[in-house]
């Protein structure tokens, strides 16, 4: 199973779309025309270098710290004492939060705290009101990671360095700035990886990040 999470603009705070489930090779993945006509980048090889700009990968790494004290700070002050995991993963500023919590209540509140971090542009909270990984299924997830990355890496289609691979509970998450036919590709080659039960792409076009810095 595919679900697509795309963000067509950086410039609103349009809320990411979720299409149906894509679980044919030959079915487009992406239907809102965000990535109409830049496909071609495919022609003359793909990017090798990181599209984000130097301050987007700076800031990444703040959010992601700054995100989890401030999930762990509203769990204290609200009283929210229930077994939880929370991981914060941001790329370009999209941060992207997976993990389990006991409720509901949690869930929503780590997706609030984040919200409030510093130059984060919009949050996709994929957090799982589940009982928290255990030691198995955290080496299973991580070899999963390792699996999509070599899979992206040896495939010419596409570059693996603009693609970031986080691994929950068996549902693998890509993020990053690809071209339509990079998205096609990598979805595939998630999706056919043993052990994978879902794959969630978090992408933004190129040509939507030419005005961030």
């Amino acid at each position: 199973m595919i679900t697509v999470k795309w963000m067509t603009s950086l410039r609103t705070a349009a809320t990411a779309v979720v299409l149906a489930p894509v679980l044919a090779a030959c079915t487009p993945l992406v239907t809102d025309g965000a990535l109409n006509g830049s496909s071609n980048s495919n022609s003359t090889g793909v990017f090798s270098s990181d599209r984000r700009t130097s301050r987007a990968q700076l800031d990444d790494e703040a959010i992601e710290a700054r995100a989890k004290a401030r999930v762990e700070e509203a769990f204290r002050s609200q009283g929210l004492t229930g077994d939880t995991r929370v991981v914060a993963t941001s790329y370009n500023r999209v941060l992207l939060l997976t993990g389990q919590v006991s409720s509901d209540t949690e869930r929503q509140a780590a997706g609030n705290a984040a919200a409030q971090v510093p130059n984060v542009r919009r949050v996709v909270n994929e957090i799982l009101v589940n009982p928290t990984a255990n030691i198995f299924r955290k080496t299973s997830d991580a070899l999963l990671t390792t699996h999509v990355k070599t899979a992206l890496a040896t495939d010419p289609r596409i570059s693996a360095r603009n693609v970031k691979v986080v691994s929950e509970m068996g549902q693998v998450y890509l993020m990053g700035i690809v071209t339509q036919d990079e998205a096609k590709t990598a979805a595939e080659l998630a999706r056919k990886t043993p052990g994978v039960h879902k794959v969630v792409l978090v992408f933004e076009a190129p040509e939507t990040t030419a005005g961030a810095q």
